[in-house]
């Protein structure tokens, strides 16, 4: 089972899913028809219950914009502003990526200088 929300608009119908502003949260069964009311662009998925859960072994190129919007959202990763599948996979992969600008503390060069020689 999936909790879906009308994310902007005053209402809409996307096949089985319909919402409005004073009604904004609607259920859904599968995860079909929740992946095709988010590529809408008008509603997010904010709960999921049950045993239908997202495939988390789908490699982040292969992911949808839906996919990927739910990933983003589970895994606190910004994604605002983008709609294109290949700059949220981007986003994504950046996101898991360790901080490249993380100090090694063998490297010798990065040692703070304090004016002493």
């Amino acid at each position: 089972m999936y909790v879906l929300k009308l994310t902007k608009g005053l209402s809409c119908k996307a096949g089985k899913v319909r919402a409005t502003k004073e009604k904004p949260f609607c259920e859904v069964a599968d995860k079909k028809t929740a992946l095709q009311a988010v590529n809408t662009g008008y509603f997010a998925i904010v709960k999921e219950t049950g045993d239908e859960t997202p495939n988390s072994n789908t490699p982040i190129e292969k992911m949808t914009v839906a996919e990927c919007k739910v990933y983003a959202e589970e895994h606190n990763i910004d994604i605002k502003g983008l709609s294109k599948v290949g700059e949220l996979r981007q986003r994504i992969t950046e996101a898991l990526e360790p901080d490249s600008e993380t100090p090694n503390s063998n490297d010798k060069d990065l040692e703070p200088d304090m004016g002493e020689e």
